[in-house]
């Protein structure tokens, strides 16, 4: 599915209108009458049905216009229902406004939200806003968007909406205050990448692309989603053996919080390691020596946490390391994770207390081998913003991240986002069943052995995300939610045998 922004769509838009020397009203011709097209393949309308089209100002209410249009020419009873001041049409609407009109059509304009009693209606068309919102709704549209969602649960009938739902943020799926809940979303010459993220995802129902002539065969967005089909998976031979799969070194875990050690060497194994080494203070160590069995168990000082002396650890000959997972926050050990990851030779993962340390340093740079994995708290930590900041923007603050630290970027998350430098990648497996204790370190295991299996940094990152929450998903459908990170970690072998080995 080709993805574009907001502003890649309005270029692409405008300089399909140079080049062919067409105005941008041809445009929307087309995009009205795929809408309508794509009604009729999927809702089959029978002849005489109501239909209603709720159409704005701007150019999203033109494009309803021009399906009311072809509706109406089809045989369709069709009102069009006009929110906000005609006066403001933009130039393109206001002629389609006048076509339908010509074509014999009705338009009621209720503005400030006084809409007229709907009764029998086969369905709805949302053409009130399209790309452009980035504010939140106004108190008339709120009453409008309630006014869609509860007439559609009343009457049982399908929402299409046009371009994006109105009150959804077509950059950062945001919802602006209240949404369209769609049955139907039919986004205009590309997907929106708002659209792809939560919680948008959750208001866009079934989503198709309408292709325009401006749409490029060879154009590819700076957006693109993460899924099982364009994720590298690591290979095993008949001659492959625990050398060959790689050996992730973990510097992990302090007394208290051995367990995070724990999951993240148990998902490394799961996710193919041949060895795994666990690196952690003496005195959190002897707590958990045995626990798993194929896990090398290396005391660290004498200590319950690292100190800055540890740093003296030999970390060559591993292929991939992982660090931060309950590592604590005292004074010491931050130091000591700091000046670790510029003694990293190969590639590898920080994440939890890891990345607090870094934020404790503030303009401190990991290489590009490195995979950060912060959750929207620690995203705020590192880019001293707040967490309602980092929500508002999820798209512009992964960016942010790889920006101020150098390293691949993952921001989890429902819709985990990944940005290496060049593309946006939206996640598109997980569930909220992962909102709970533990399952970050897993997923940086899931990295930590991809990497020390070959993967690059960024093909890692993806793959890793992807993975873990296919198992969740997997989890999710044998039992609903209650699983353990622990469980999460034991799926994933099945995951790999469906997709690679089957």
């Amino acid at each position: 599915m080709r993805i574009v922004n907001t502003a890649e769509m309005r270029a692409l838009e405008k300089a399909w209108s140079e080049s062919a020397q067409r105005p941008l009203i041809d445009l929307m011709e087309q995009a009205g009458k795929a809408v309508w097209d794509t009604i009729e393949k999927i809702y089959a309308p029978h002849t005489g049905a109501h239909w209603v089209v709720f159409a704005g100002s701007g150019n999203n209410g033109g494009d309803g216009y021009v399906a009311a249009r072809y509706a109406a020419t089809a045989g369709i009873y069709v009102t069009v229902i006009h929110i906000g001041d005609p006066q403001k049409m933009t130039a393109d609407t206001r002629t389609n406004y006048e076509r339908f009109c010509a074509a014999g059509g009705q338009v009621t304009f209720a503005a400030g939200g006084q809409l007229p009693e709907i009764s029998e209606v086969h369905g709805i068309v949302d053409a009130l806003i399209g790309i452009g919102l980035t504010a939140p709704l106004r108190s008339h549209l709120l009453e409008t968007v309630a006014a869609i969602n509860a007439t559609a649960k009343k009457r049982d009938c399908p929402v299409v909406a046009i371009d994006v739902p109105t009150g959804v943020n077509a950059d950062t799926g945001n919802i602006m205050g209240d949404a369209v809940k769609a049955s139907l979303t039919i986004t205009i010459g590309a997907a929106k990448q708002g659209l792809c993220m939560c919680p948008a995802r959750t208001y866009v129902g079934n989503l198709q692309v309408a292709g325009l002539a401006m749409t490029k065969a060879d154009f590819v967005g700076s957006t693109v989603l993460i899924t099982e089909k364009n994720i590298t998976w690591p290979r095993r031979t008949p001659l492959s053996h625990k050398g060959t799969q790689g050996h992730v070194a973990i510097f992990a875990g302090c007394v208290g919080m051995e367990g995070a050690a724990l999951l993240c060497a148990k998902a490394a194994l799961r996710a193919g390691a041949g060895k795994v080494t666990l690196f952690m203070p003496k005195n959190a160590a002897r707590n958990i020596i045995g626990h798993i069995p194929e896990v090398m168990v290396k005391p660290v000082g004498n200590t319950d946490f690292f100190a800055l002396k540890d740093t003296e650890i030999d970390v060559s000959g591993y292929d991939a390391i992982a660090i931060g997972c309950g590592i604590g926050r005292a004074k010491e050990t931050t130091d000591w994770g700091v000046a670790m990851t510029e003694k990293i030779s190969c590639p590898f993962v920080c994440d939890a207390d890891g990345l607090y340390a870094l934020a404790q340093h503030p303009g401190h740079r990991l290489p590009a081998r490195c995979v950060i994995t912060p959750h929207l708290g620690e995203a705020a930590r590192l880019l001293h913003v707040t967490n309602r900041e980092i929500a508002n923007d999820r798209p512009g603050y992964v960016k942010a991240l790889h920006a101020a630290t150098g390293a691949v970027a993952v921001l989890k998350g429902a819709s985990t986002l990944l940005f290496e430098g060049t593309r946006l990648a939206v996640n598109t497996t997980g569930n909220a069943g992962l909102a709970t204790a533990g399952t970050g370190d897993t997923l940086t295991g899931i990295i930590a052995a991809l990497l020390a299996q070959g993967l690059a940094p960024a093909d890692a990152a993806a793959t890793g995300i992807w993975w873990h929450g296919a198992a969740a998903d997997r989890l999710a459908g044998q039992y609903g939610y209650g699983f353990l990170a622990t469980e999460v970690a034991d799926a994933l072998p099945y995951i790999y045998k469906e997709q690679v080995m089957e």
